[in-house]
């Protein structure tokens, strides 16, 4: 059985990930050759996004921006702030205003910002902007008051691990006065923490060496105390008996523990556990060594009461529908003026998200935003291959070009993200064409599942028509830019201006 962001983009994307879990577990697909493998990144090199939790002042770490406080009853067990607690202090400065925004590598508002034209109002009321990107996107014409140029992967020294195996990425060249991320992140920390930094990486040579010696992990040589990070994403800190990667017990005796001797290798090195089947007959899984898998009672529990019990969420798995679709199963009127459930988000091998889109190659064999129809709604709606359509709904409306897919069921229609236009005018109103085609006009905030995870990116409802001279004015950059937006009665806290109306659910909550 096969995953993937998909289950993300669902309003009930744990419940979901769980029942798949479940599947594979009742039918014995676990760890065995031709099943699903547990894996772990190579080495347990696990830096992530719970890190910087290892190093933060108590009293700053006090203050993080969690889910509790725009959806009351859910817990914060992920490492990060949450993203609508986040938007709710951009919206209302509570419990405190955010005063400055740094994006790096991330192209907000054309690709993963939901309800972009709101997040625009939000990002332009930010007294200070920093925007570190290889290229010069919307993102960065419209907010940026410092731009920093990163470099490409050709010109930075660096390594990753996703799963396996072990990489690292050697520089080749170098142009003008670009940094690489860890060149920024090393500059920075030497001059806002410089005892943090002066102690461990005074350089980038020595942000290389910890990553394969301890994965950024803590340890205190004055106490002899380690402590890692709960996991890649999870909140909270456990002591260890050894915070060092098996990366460095494996190459320190012989030398080989170094960014330097990776390369010389080829640049890569495969972790033996991922290719190890039956893990948890040969006690890989658990930190006390025992048989058996790292859940509380050593077994694979359909119904986790005690974890999913201390995260706030059922044991028991549930389907429910987004907002959106629960009115459009319910409300005829509503579902007469929004017919289609629109499906967004999928990927297409030309580009990753919002990049590459100023590659001639791929714009050559993609080069513009594509929705999917039936060849039913083609012809209910005059449609031919190739003719630009609105969508619309409640919250805006983008305009993407018809292909015509016999495979789609007719009730819904497919339609494309992360579209942006380097070739168009990057100024004011048209900041590269960032919202003529961007589906994430028609998305809302504040929207989530059981402990805050999940957002119904694939399930929004729509109408669509033809793009036709009476309808194109004004241009939806026009009206994110110039005229206030598509929509005047935000709420904070509240995705849509009809939900504490039409829904037995506190705001977007469950």
């Amino acid at each position: 059985m096969q995953w993937g962001l998909a289950f993300d983009t669902q309003v009930d994307s744990i419940q979901l990930c769980q029942t798949v879990s479940n599947l594979m577990s009742v039918c014995g697909n676990i760890d065995k050759p031709g099943t699903n493998i547990l894996v772990r990144n190579g080495f347990e090199i696990n830096p992530g996004y719970a890190t910087a939790q290892l190093y933060c002042d108590p009293d700053t770490f006090a203050k993080k921006l969690t889910v509790d406080l725009v959806h009351p009853g859910c817990v914060q067990f992920i490492g990060m702030a949450d993203c609508d607690a986040v938007n709710r202090a951009f919206e209302t400065g509570e419990p405190y205003p955010i005063k400055m925004f740094w994006s790096q590598g991330s192209n907000g508002i054309a690709c993963s910002a939901t309800a972009a034209p709101r997040v625009h109002k939000m990002l332009q009321n930010v007294e200070f902007c920093v925007v570190a990107d290889p290229y010069l996107t919307p993102t960065a014409v419209a907010y940026a008051d410092i731009f920093l140029p990163l470099k490409t992967t050709a010109e930075r020294d660096s390594m990753r691990v996703w799963w396996t195996p072990l990489r690292a990425m050697k520089a080749v060249s170098e142009w003008y006065e670009a940094k690489s991320d860890e060149e920024l992140i090393v500059a920075l920390g030497n001059k806002l923490n410089p005892e943090l930094f002066q102690k461990r990486w005074p350089t980038l040579e020595a942000l290389l060496q910890d990553y394969l010696d301890v994965g950024f992990n803590l340890y205190d040589p004055e106490t002899g105390k380690s402590y890692k990070s709960a996991g890649r994403s999870k909140a909270g800190m456990v002591e260890v008996e050894d915070v060092h990667t098996d990366f460095w017990k494996k190459h320190h005796a012989d030398g080989e523990c170094s960014f330097d001797a990776l390369v010389r290798k080829g640049g890569y090195e495969y972790d033996d556990f991922c290719a190890t089947y039956r893990k948890y007959e040969k006690g890989l899984l658990r930190a006390d060594g025992l048989p058996g898998f790292a859940t509380p009672t050593g077994r694979i529990e359909l119904v986790p009461y005690a974890t999913f019990g201390a995260w706030g969420i059922p044991p028991l798995a549930e389907h429910v529908e987004s907002l959106s679709a629960k009115r459009w199963l319910t409300d005829p009127e509503f579902k007469k003026e929004y017919p289609f459930i629109c499906i967004n988000g999928s990927r297409s091998y030309e580009f990753f998200h919002s990049e590459n889109r100023q590659q001639a190659t791929m714009r050559e064999f993609h080069p513009m935003p594509l929705v999917k129809v039936s060849p039913q709604t083609a012809e209910e709606y005059g449609l031919a291959e190739g003719e630009w359509i609105w969508i619309e709904n409640t919250e805006g409306r983008c305009r993407q070009k018809v292909t015509i897919d016999p495979t789609l069921n007719p009730r819904y229609i497919h339609a494309e993200h992360g579209w942006w236009f380097p070739e168009q005018e990057p100024a004011f109103p048209h900041l590269y064409g960032a919202f003529e085609c961007n589906i994430n006009n028609l998305t809302a905030s504040y929207e989530t599942g059981h402990g805050g995870i999940g957002n119904p990116l694939k399930s929004i409802v729509c109408k669509i028509y033809k793009c036709t001279d009476d309808v194109d004015e004004p241009t939806p950059g026009e009206v994110v830019t110039k005229l206030g937006g598509f929509r005047s009665d935000y709420v904070a806290g509240q995705p849509f201006a009809w939900t504490t109306d039409n829904t037995t659910r506190e705001g977007g909550r469950f």
